[in-house]
């Protein structure tokens, strides 16, 4: 936290320690140094230079009456408590603020809006299976360890309660480090904080014992949302295992994916499965390309599959037996040789760096 005037620091006026805490832990996640200021006075020398102004809702009246120049880009931040005495709208008006909200609900904009426009925020690869047994955890996590072992800082995130957890398809159940049900804000390096080999973090639904079977809990969505924000300008991608029905959390991470995957087993059933899927996702995200996973037996042409379901079709690829076998017990180098699993995560991954570029 600093002091010094700087053209490129968001300025904070309060003296409420929940407020300002609140405040740098998002500006912390953005890699951010505010400066901080108790009271107009001492925030007066950097009112006119900071990018942004965020007011807190103990200085609101204070600031309004100290006779700051008009300026845009100002936030009055309201109390938590929608009952509380101070509600200092008036203040905000005749401050001229662009922005008034609780500080619980302005997190994701707040986030964004610290942004400094250069930052070039990661891509996000959104998995999710059209019906059980599809192999969409199995293809997320090869996507992900793939990238990785391309040297690109990759998270692997779980976002479904209901899976059995992404530590344990990748064996890293003892792997130190911090679980959705242990996380109340995005830390400030998540790659650190995360279970991470060299180039890999993963983030898992399950609890600190990924063996309990106890039920995992769903992951707040606005937690999900601040966090998915600091993890695309950490990391250079993020790879995002869905539920095949989502839920609140699951719905705000597909409508930040740059791109979708519906992963569908080929044959009628697998088909017939994943059209709930597709309708359950429809509002969130633009259609998903279509991975068709041939099964031995009987199977549909993979062009009808796509007709059906009316989703655009990306790649067909063979069953690879004893792939998860292979995850689960590390032997990720698999995924570098010229196996169809390995070339095509290697074409996915292409097909992104085309799209960003």
């Amino acid at each position: 936290m600093s002091t010094e005037t700087s053209t490129e620091r968001p300025l904070f006026i309060t003296a409420d320690t929940t407020v300002l805490d609140g405040l740098l832990r998002i500006t912390a996640a953005a890699r951010l140094d505010p400066v901080v200021a108790p009271d107009p006075e001492a925030a007066r020398r950097y009112w006119s230079r900071s990018p942004c102004v965020v007011i807190g809702p103990d200085a609101a009246e204070a600031c309004a009456r100290a006779g700051l120049p008009q300026r845009e880009r100002v936030a009055v931040l309201l109390p938590d408590d929608p009952g509380a005495r101070t509600q200092p709208w008036g203040a905000a008006v005749r401050i001229g603020a662009s922005y008034v909200a609780p500080l619980t609900a302005a997190h994701a904009w707040l986030t964004r809006w610290f942004a400094p426009e250069e930052v070039a925020l990661a891509p996000v690869i959104g998995v999710v299976g059209g019906g059980g047994g599809a192999g969409s955890s199995v293809m997320a996590a090869a996507i992900a360890v793939r990238a990785a072992r391309n040297d690109a800082r990759t998270l692997l995130a779980d976002f479904d309660p209901l899976g059995g957890g992404l530590d344990l398809l990748l064996a890293w159940e003892r792997h130190e480090g911090l679980r959705w049900p242990e996380i109340e804000e995005p830390p400030a390096e998540l790659f650190a904080a995360l279970p991470h080999d060299d180039h890999l973090a993963l983030l898992s639904t399950r609890g600190p014992d990924p063996l309990s079977l106890d039920p995992a809990a769903p992951v707040p969505p606005g937690l999900a949302e601040r966090l998915l924000d600091a993890a695309r300008r950490e990391f250079d991608l993020v790879v995002a295992d869905l539920p095949r029905r989502p839920d609140a959390a699951a719905a705000r991470v597909a409508e930040r994916c740059t791109s979708g995957y519906l992963v569908v087993r080929g044959d009628v059933h697998g088909s017939a499965a994943a059209r709930s899927v597709v309708t359950a996702y429809a509002p969130h995200w633009e259609p998903p390309r279509l991975l068709v996973r041939r099964t031995p037996g009987v199977s549909l042409p993979p062009e009808d599959i796509a007709r059906t379901l009316g989703v655009p079709l990306g790649a067909v690829y063979e069953s690879e037996p004893g792939l998860a076998a292979r995850l689960h017990h590390g032997s990720f180098e698999h995924l570098r040789d010229r196996s169809r699993i390995a070339g095509l995560c290697a074409d996915l991954l292409a097909d992104l760096e085309e799209v960003a570029a």
